[in-house]
């Protein structure tokens, strides 16, 4: 990513970075199975960005991150995590099925080789454990968003499904989220003020808001993310998929 995306990030209020968090949280306590004999699962989060949901799941459960980039590290070890390292989810620095869960939040669309990337991811996990992963949708949506933050593509459900089965899971969940951001985001990349060829404003976010319209779009992400696990949406700015290690 750009490195003014990690400042972006480090706001934990931000409505965006409210979303994904809760999303997350959501998908784990409705698909992810509790570590046996009584253990505290072990969760792996794949690009952590700056710690925000290591944070919020690191009192219930044993948590470790990884990132690519040291700036988003280097945020993380100033909120006293200790448990994050750098590394590739290509070539993972963890041994053979070690985690109950990886989470993978809009991390795919980053990766040349995802088949690598899932073959690690599956590695890693126990059997019977889960994957949940988020990934951008519609490549009709494609943008300067994209480009600052170092996107390969975009895809659709029917995609990231057979990205998870060919890589070894069972998928018991996959829907389009972010209902709300897709009609504003469709609006504006087709009235050109996302250009992906526009560089004059790659120093801010779209997203940045006002105070209490961030206040409101948390409120509105949190609470499709209550929903998510019961309902399959249509369509929207991005793909929610819980993925399974077969046995």
């Amino acid at each position: 990513m750009e490195a003014y995306v990690y400042d972006v990030l480090n706001q934990d209020g931000w409505w965006w970075e409210v979303g994904r968090r809760a999303l997350a949280r959501r998908l784990l306590e409705h698909y992810s199975p509790a570590a046996a004999n009584g253990e505290r699962p072990r969760i792996l989060e794949i690009g952590c960005g700056s710690g925000a949901l290591l944070q919020d799941l690191q009192e219930k459960n044993n948590v470790y991150g990884m990132d690519v980039a040291g700036a988003a590290l280097k945020i993380c070890r100033e909120r006293g995590l200790d448990c994050v390292s750098m590394g590739d989810v290509t070539a993972l620095p963890y041994g053979d099925e070690a985690f109950d869960t990886v989470i993978a939040i809009d991390v795919l669309e980053h990766i040349d080789d995802e088949s690598a990337a899932l073959r690690e991811i599956h590695r890693v996990l126990k059997p019977g454990a889960t994957l949940i992963v988020t990934v951008p949708a519609f490549q009709m949506l494609w943008s300067r968003r994209d480009v600052d933050h170092h996107h390969k593509r975009r895809y659709r459900v029917g995609e990231i499904r057979k990205r998870l089965r060919d890589g070894g899971f069972k998928v018991v969940k996959a829907t389009y989220v972010n209902l709300p951001v897709f009609f504003p985001l469709f609006l504006m990349v087709k009235a050109g003020q996302l250009s992906a060829e526009d560089t004059s404003s790659v120093s801010k976010d779209f997203g940045i808001v006002p105070k209490p319209v961030n206040a409101a779009l948390a409120r509105l992400m949190e609470a499709e993310a209550r929903i998510t696990p019961h309902v399959n949406l249509p369509f929207g700015s991005s793909i929610a998929c819980v993925g399974r290690k077969r046995s």
